[in-house]
């Protein structure tokens, strides 16, 4: 649901931080020039390969590696990056550290477009509670001003942000009460934020 906000050029070079299997790969490869595919695990990325070649997928590379080590070899070469359900994955003073890099292999104008659960989400704060168990990997699900925090601190201008439903049909059907005054963040489920990096001095 968040590719509905993202404009892509049929010249855009994309990269896909913590892709996993490469499910990107299969909804994009036909609107962009090339995609490149950054994951650390092994088995995502053998994953990810094998199902490219088992769709015939031609425009679309991966790499097992760690995120800062790929952005320091690759400056400059992407229009487009997507860091997709990884935030929640990382600490503050991790995600700074990443996304900071991240920054390196955008294009002066490139987009990066990060989408995460919202910590404002009902079922997020009953988590956050004890009230229901948290997922064990997930160790830092933010709200909309923590993100936009560390985006700003990691060297981002939000262009937009976006407050989408759950991928679950019984809780996105809540999602309409996030239009009352008030309610906004307590039943939206996911968030998307679309950043450029600020100029340097």
């Amino acid at each position: 649901q968040q590719l509905r906000f993202v404009n892509f050029n049929p010249e855009d070079r994309v990269v896909d931080f913590a892709c996993g299997n490469g499910l990107l790969l299969d909804l994009i490869h036909g609107r962009v020039k090339a995609y490149v595919g950054v994951d650390f695990s092994s088995e995502f990325i053998a994953e990810a390969e094998a199902r490219q070649k088992a769709k015939g997928i031609s425009n679309g590379t991966f790499h097992c590696e760690d995120i800062i080590r790929f952005c320091e070899t690759h400056p400059g070469e992407f229009d487009l990056a997507f860091a997709s359900d990884f935030s929640e994955h990382i600490y503050d003073e991790d995600f700074i550290r990443i996304f900071s890099m991240m920054r390196i292999a955008l294009k002066p104008k490139g987009r990066l477009y990060v989408h995460t659960p919202n910590g404002a989400f009902f079922l997020e704060r009953l988590k956050n509670s004890g009230v229901l168990k948290q997922l064990e990997e997930h160790v830092a699900v933010r709200d909309e001003p923590e993100m936009c925090r560390l985006l700003q601190e990691s060297g981002y201008r939000i262009l937009n942000r976006h407050h989408l439903p759950h991928y679950r049909w019984i809780l996105a059907a809540l999602h309409p009460l996030s239009w009352i005054p008030g309610l906004k963040g307590l039943f939206s489920a996911r968030l998307l934020f679309e950043c450029e990096q600020e100029a340097r001095p």
